[in-house]
Formats: C-alpha cells, structure tokens, sequence
C-alpha cells in the first residue's frame, strides 16, 4: 500500500496553519473518493434529474469534482486557501465547473442554505467534540426538503483515539425523524488507502 500521506498527524496546537501546508503540497491527499459513497450520490441524482450539492471540508475537491462530472451544480466549501486552490486547479483539469467558497463551515452553516445534497466527509473528527453536533446541524440549516445528507467520518484514528462517539451520527439523524438509508459504523480497524488505519462510518439520511 502506497501512503499518500506525509505529513501526520495534524497538529492540534495550530489546526488551520496546519492544514493549509499540508493542502499546499500537491503530493498530499487521502486517495481517491469512496466508491460506495459515490453511488450514493448518482442515485440520488438519478432519482431527480437535476440537483444541486454541497462538499463541506472539500480539501482537494475528491468528492466536489466527481459530484460536477455527474452533473450536478457543486458549491465546494474549504476552510483552507491552499485546499480552494487545489479544488479550483482540479476542476480546472477535468472539465468541470463547480463554486469554491473558503471559509469556516462551523460559522457558515448557522444560517440556511439549501443543497438538495450536503456531502460531508472528514469534518467531524476534526473539529471538537463539543462542536459536532453544531456540525451536523449545520449540515441540516443547508439541507432543502426532501434532501440528503451523506456524512463519512472517521470514529478512531490510530495515534489520535477516538474522535467521534460510535452512533452519534446515526443517532443525531433519528432524532429528526429522518429517513436513514444507510449506517455503518465499522468496528475493526484498518488502513485506509491513503495508509492510515482508522476506522470510520458513513451516514446517509434522507430529509422527508
């Protein structure tokens, strides 16, 4: 397995210098989109024939460039200038066009704002605990009736501990009385394809 990550742990004293270096070096970044969580944005899509989507904490664009490819209208949300950068030069090179907007979604997502899918995946475990659940209804502020929500995070990242509580997600989601259409939370850990061994969850919820 080839690690395309350097740089790591991030460092918890200086979280945004950290992330905008390692955003800036262009051989850094988590390998490719997960496969399951990108047929899960075509069929929504398919189900509606024009959709609009957000990638909060889009990084690099690894899910905000194939959400453009599939055809819907994209807004990227980077808290980082180097990762916008690399968001913009990537749709650039496919093709593609997508919005870029830089800034803090933990600020942005208190006031509302309506995707039809808010894709999220790998905020949670980087923001703290006491802010997670402001997250995820920052994910909600943004979600237009009849919506869906994809969140991937990681529950435990070796080295770092566990950093979201196993069924917080999922639970947070019930509580609304949204559809869940699929939750996993894996319990064993494994190495990621970037070479970190973690072990994460995905959530997917429908807004009824």
């Amino acid at each position: 397995m080839t690690t395309r990550v350097a740089l790591w742990p991030p460092d918890p004293s200086r979280p945004a210098q950290w992330w905008d270096e390692f955003w800036a070096q262009r051989d850094q970044d988590f390998g490719p989109p997960s496969e399951r969580v990108v047929e899960l944005a075509e069929e929504f899509l398919a189900a509606r024939g024009a959709a609009t989507a957000v990638d909060v904490a889009s990084g690099n664009g690894r899910y905000a460039v194939p959400l453009a490819r599939m055809g819907y209208a994209v807004t990227a949300i980077e808290y980082t200038s180097s990762g916008a950068a690399r968001i913009r030069d990537a749709a650039t090179a496919q093709g593609v066009r997508l919005a870029v907007e830089q800034g803090d979604f933990l600020v942005l997502g208190a006031r509302p704002r309506p995707f039809d899918l808010v894709l999220s995946s790998g905020l949670l475990e980087e923001v703290p605990a006491g802010d997670q659940l402001r997250a995820l209804e920052g994910y909600v502020r943004w979600t237009a009736p009849h919506g869906r929500n994809i969140v991937k995070y990681c529950l435990e990242i070796d080295g770092r501990g566990p950093l979201v509580a196993d069924g917080l997600v999922p639970r947070f989601y019930e509580r609304l009385g949204w559809d869940l259409r699929l939750v996993r939370e894996n319990q064993a850990m494994k190495p990621s394809r970037a070479g970190i061994v973690l072990r994460t969850g995905t959530v997917v919820a429908d807004r009824r």
